[in-house]
């Protein structure tokens, strides 16, 4: 009987591993997949109508390709085509971009050099694409990347691949709106600055006599004051000194108390004495 129930136990412990080691086989390959998954991301931006901003084409989680192809679309009612520059893909032989005016799309590819040799490997920033934001482009805009050819070697292509479109956040309104108010404004600044000098003049001319004749009164009030205030200041240090008692009066004072407290003590001493007699 003990030996049949060990052998339970045993077989039960057996099973446990068993299914356990099923589980982690099945589980672990499925996390590391998902984590492992290739991105091909664009990165959004801020700006203010009339800026020039900068999208980053970057890539993460890359396990080495040898042909990479797309192209890029934006917004154009909101932004216009500035420039576009690739960046990295070193172990790339062929690699260009360019913008296409009649369809309105970013072109690129990169293919490696042969076979096999070294893939591309790039973990960064792949391209750089600079837009400008439209004077009177408000809210926000799209640029979306639409991935052609991923592929490892010929005939190879990857398909399980993760592609991010940016978003442009459009801040404030159109700088012109906003320079036309400001030049308005300045204008009318000047307009008045001219009308209020001819007047200003004359009646700075009456305001500085005034004001001459009141800075000599000023001039006067003020050395009287000073002399006041000085002959007070002294008043007030002379009370002081007579009123407040200096360290060594009040160590004669403590000196005189001891001595009186002694000579008290003393005569009562005495006196008892005396009577004990």
């Amino acid at each position: 009987m003990v030996n049949s129930l060990i052998n339970k136990k045993r077989i039960k412990l057996i099973v446990y591993i068993v299914i356990s080691i099923f589980m982690l086989i099945t589980i672990i390959p499925i996390k590391t997949y998902a984590q492992d998954k290739m991105v091909i991301e664009l990165q959004g931006a801020n700006g203010k109508p009339g800026d020039e901003i900068t999208v980053n084409l970057k890539l993460s989680n890359n396990p080495g390709v040898r042909i990479l192809g797309g192209k890029i679309s934006f917004d154009r009612t909101k932004l216009e085509y500035a420039s576009c520059e690739l960046k990295g893909l070193e172990k790339a032989k062929n690699k260009d971009i360019q913008y296409n005016d009649k369809s309105g799309n970013i072109v690129f590819y990169a293919t490696a050099e042969r076979a096999d040799a070294e893939t591309i490997n790039d973990n960064d920033t792949i391209a750089e694409i600079k837009l400008k934001i439209k004077n009177d482009a408000t809210g926000t805009a799209e640029v979306k990347i639409n991935m052609e050819d991923v592929a490892i070697g010929i005939n190879q292509a990857i398909t399980d691949y993760e592609q991010k479109n940016a978003t442009i956040t459009i801040e404030g309104t159109a700088q012109t709106q906003g320079n036309t108010q400001n030049n308005s404004e300045q204008t009318n600044n000047e307009q008045n600055s001219q009308n209020g000098n001819s007047q200003n003049g004359e009646q700075n001319g009456e305001n500085s006599e005034e004001n001459g004749e009141n800075s000599n009164q000023n001039n006067e009030n003020n050395v009287d004051s000073e002399n006041n205030e000085d002959e007070n200041n002294k008043e007030q240090e002379n009370k002081e000194e007579k009123q407040s008692p200096t360290t060594g009066d009040i160590a004669v004072g403590i000196l005189i108390v001891l001595v009186i407290i002694s000579a008290i003590g003393i005569t009562i001493i005495l006196i008892k004495r005396k009577k004990k007699k």
